[in-house]
């Protein structure tokens, strides 16, 4: 999370007050953060 700027927050921020998705956070017991995470490593790994 140390290496996304200010864009790459805007974009989580969006995309998790989008309604389908709100709902799913807020809903399922899921955690989301966790996926989230793994899949932001492995967009970074990719990128770099």
């Amino acid at each position: 999370m140390k290496d996304i700027d200010n864009e790459g927050f805007d974009r989580i921020v969006t995309t998790l007050g989008t309604p389908g998705i709100k709902q799913a956070v807020y809903n399922t017991g899921i955690n989301f953060t966790d996926i989230g995470g793994a899949v932001l490593k492995n967009i970074n790994k990719l990128l770099s």
